[in-house]
């Protein structure tokens, strides 16, 4: 996994860059709408680097790690390091679901132009290597397909707001994150009208 640190609301970081002004507001109020995960919500606070910097790298992270061959590679350097051994026997039942399901991401990774040469890559470099760790790989691979799903979301997202700081330029839209702070209501405070004049005063 790769991703800006998100500073949660009551963990000492999220303190520290409040006592600082360096948090953006909606980190500290609307965590059910922006906490969605570490990698989509981008960046929550005034950096020590230039924002535009910190996007730009995580993509490249993100692009590097996620390409099948760099990932593949990874799953099965791991899987091949693996010395397991199995605690429970499986039944017939688990046993052929587990067949089933394994034929199943075999076929799913061969459809994909992108994952067929490195997926068959590692899965042989198991095989001959290390077969304990081809539940490891399995897994790992299940993963991959989960992954591939979110990742057009999580660059759109990257690139809308590295578009936005592109446009405005770095300060101006720290500045135009931060500002909201003065506007947002302090937590567990709810917002009132105008205070009315005592009835002695009227």
């Amino acid at each position: 996994m790769a991703g800006v640190v998100y500073p949660l609301p009551g963990t000492q970081l999220s303190k520290r860059l409040d006592r600082e002004h360096r948090l953006f507001p909606k980190a500290r109020y609307s965590i059910g709408e922006n906490a969605r995960d570490q990698i989509s919500a981008g960046l929550q606070f005034r950096s020590q680097r230039p924002p535009a910097d910190v996007i730009r790298d995580l993509e490249r992270v993100m692009h590097h790690s996620f390409d099948p061959e760099q990932y593949f590679k990874r799953c099965a350097d791991v899987a091949t390091r693996l010395n397991t051994v199995p605690v429970m026997i499986p039944g017939w039942y688990v046993f052929f679901r587990n067949v089933r399901t394994f034929l199943r991401l075999c076929v799913k990774m061969t459809r994909m132009k992108a994952t067929r040469r490195p997926f068959w890559k590692a899965l042989w470099r198991v095989v001959t290597k290390n077969r304990a760790g081809l539940e490891a790989l399995a897994t790992l691979s299940v993963l991959y397909v989960h992954f591939k799903s979110m990742l057009p979301y999580v660059y759109e997202q990257l690139a809308l707001q590295r578009n936005a700081i592109a446009e405005r330029g770095d300060e101006a839209w720290l500045e135009e994150n931060l500002r909201e702070a003065d506007e947002a209501p302090i937590s567990g405070e709810t917002s009132r009208g105008p205070e009315l004049p005592l009835a002695s005063e009227a």
